[in-house]
């Protein structure tokens, strides 16, 4: 944002309302964000970690899945 408020104030626009209004736009993405996350239950960050940790266990599981696969329970 540093230079378009100096820049509007070059073309006649007032550098405060250019100001206001990146500072209200920065609010209302806060504020998006803020009712997506009470929505979910689950902040984003929270949420990554908690795919993570799924993924993980899920790659655990199928390389568990297949050690049994290769187990022979035959007599030799």
């Amino acid at each position: 944002m540093g230079w378009k408020p100096y820049l509007s104030g070059l073309l006649g626009i007032s550098a405060d309302l250019v100001t206001g209004k990146y500072n209200a736009n920065a609010r209302m993405k806060t504020l998006k964000t803020t009712i997506a996350e009470l929505e979910t239950g689950v902040d984003n960050k929270s949420k990554g970690a908690l795919e993570a940790s799924i993924n993980n266990l899920e790659n655990k599981t199928s390389e568990m899945s297949k050690e049994l696969n290769t187990i022979s329970f035959q007599k030799r």
